[in-house]
């Protein structure tokens, strides 16, 4: 059977006192906002680089052809 996180979290609270809880219930608060807060920047650094990448690959497209009537040009074509 798993262990859920209710389960770990009432064995973690056996034998506390209601102001150990508490505190522990505050760490935990700012251990979640921590992890918040690097995913969403991570998140954003991903947008980030997805918008790089769409930027390139239309610069891409659009120096293509551009490169073919150059070569055209050269060949005398």
């Amino acid at each position: 059977m798993m262990t859920t996180a209710r389960d770990l979290l009432t064995a973690a609270h056996e034998g506390m006192t209601p102001a150990e809880i508490a505190a522990h219930a505050i760490d935990r608060a700012d251990e979640l906002e921590q992890m918040h807060q690097a995913f969403n920047a991570a998140a954003s650094a991903h947008n980030g680089l997805v918008t790089s990448l769409a930027n390139l690959v239309a610069t891409q497209k659009s120096a293509v052809p551009a490169c073919r009537d150059m070569q055209r040009s050269i060949n005398g074509r």
